[in-house]
């Protein structure tokens, strides 16, 4: 399991998926990336923490 973007297109660029990371694993610059994708330990805690809702854990 890993973090997914479910849709690109509505992240807001907020950077609250970043800050919430605790493995760095996502990045934003106009909308958010996953920088490294094999980092994620799927804690989900980016997901509870995006306003926009773009972000999964599957």
């Amino acid at each position: 399991m890993a973090v997914t973007i479910k849709d690109p297109g509505g992240c807001i660029g907020c950077a609250c998926c970043v800050e919430a990371c605790p493995m760095g694993v996502l990045d934003v610059e106009d909308t958010v990336k996953i920088s490294s994708g094999s980092d994620c330990i799927s804690c989900g805690l980016c997901v509870e923490a995006c306003p926009a809702d773009v972000l999964t854990v599957e």
